[in-house]
């Protein structure tokens, strides 16, 4: 008896095309593809479904919306991560890097506590073997915000590590290069516009302060952005190429 499975009658999406055929698996892996049907007794007959690889996604705040599903509202940690994961596994997605933020700029604060948490249940959940697909870390750090290097001392050699972008969502630069319009948004999810405006203030001066000494320090932590060694990369995100910094 060997371990083989057969999965045949299959539309099977290649690398340019999409083909009926055959997908043979021996001891977990993919040993050969073929176009057409198999004649092998054992073989299951997938009636003409579509058969793709796992998809690898490298960037989703899915896990933030189960723990937030409303400004309001709040889930337990370790339910939101396994709804969360059930979510990943039935859209095809067999590899997720999970975003995780660090780094608080004052409207946020529950996001802290979410990259807390979500690390806790990543590395308890995977270590159980609970989990139908692969979990990842990738940390999103805000370069402005005070606490985002402590934070990340704490995450940055964990070993599901893969990803750390480098963000500035504070008013004035990249997605919020409108201040009105960030602003009017603030207001809108239930902030006074006195509280708005003095913190607008304090973050266009932390970013002043704080942006680039963070940066350095961030790159420093993981060899100047080279991480090939870990399996890890580095890369900036933004909404405005023209505040966009490289290098990194």
């Amino acid at each position: 008896m060997t371990d083989e499975t057969i999965l045949t009658n299959a539309r099977l999406v290649l690398r340019d095309r999409v083909v009926p055929g055959t997908v043979v698996i021996r001891g977990g892996l993919i040993a050969e593809v073929a176009e057409g049907p198999s004649r092998a007794g054992s073989a299951l007959d997938l009636d003409g479904e579509l058969l793709m690889p796992g998809i690898v996604d490298v960037h989703t705040d899915n896990l933030e919306r189960q723990v937030s599903p409303r400004v309001s509202a709040r889930w337990p940690s370790t339910s939101a991560f396994l709804a969360h994961d059930g979510q990943t596994a039935v859209a095809g997605v067999t590899t997720v890097l999970d975003a995780l933020c660090l780094g608080d700029l004052g409207f946020d604060q529950g996001r802290m506590q979410t990259a807390r948490d979500g690390v806790r249940d990543m590395t308890a959940l995977t270590e159980a073997g609970v989990l139908r697909s692969e979990h990842l870390l990738h940390l999103r750090c805000e370069l402005p915000a005070d606490d985002m290097l402590p934070m990340l001392e704490d995450y940055h050699d964990h070993p599901l590590l893969r990803m750390v972008s480098l963000m500035d969502h504070s008013p004035g630069v990249g997605q919020y290069s409108d201040i009105d319009r960030y602003r009017v948004m603030r207001v809108r999810t239930g902030t006074r516009a006195e509280e708005v405006e003095s913190r607008i203030a304090e973050m266009v001066a932390q970013r002043e302060v704080r942006s680039e000494p963070n940066r350095r320090a961030l790159l420093a932590m993981f060899g100047g952005g080279t991480c090939h060694s870990r399996r890890m990369t580095t890369g900036t995100r933004t909404s405005s190429p023209a505040t966009r910094r490289t290098g990194s």
